[in-house]
């Protein structure tokens, strides 16, 4: 399976992030890797279909991010990365399109992410 898109990988203070961007990178995907929710959600605007990973246990981002219409009409998909089930349930109630806990095996990850492209 390739990932024939643009995925920005935010990663506010987590390390994982970096392994993250690198196992998409090889599934074929354009990675940004950010700290900033507005350069993730800009870049995916401007590049649409894009997909956001938030490798990050703050829900909010996703809040954050789904607060801007634009960022739904034009086809942005968010999949976050949590540590637990309540930061899952937190995700989708703000607004993710999938969710994974950790440990991630790549394979989900990808698919997870094409599955929404």
């Amino acid at each position: 399976m390739t990932l024939g898109h643009v995925v920005v990988v935010v990663r506010p203070g987590d390390p994982g992030g970096v392994m993250l961007g690198d196992l998409l990178g090889a599934a074929g995907a354009e990675v940004l890797l950010t700290d900033s929710v507005a350069l993730a959600a800009g870049t995916a605007l401007s590049d649409p279909p894009s997909t956001i990973v938030l490798a990050t246990p703050a829900t909010t981002l996703v809040a954050d991010l789904r607060g801007s219409l634009s960022a739904r009409q034009r086809g942005v998909s968010v999949v976050v990365v949590v540590d637990d089930a309540d930061a899952a349930d937190s995700a989708l109630a703000d607004g993710a399109d999938s969710v994974l806990i950790r440990p991630v095996e790549a394979e989900r990850l990808v698919e997870a992410i094409d599955r929404l492209s």
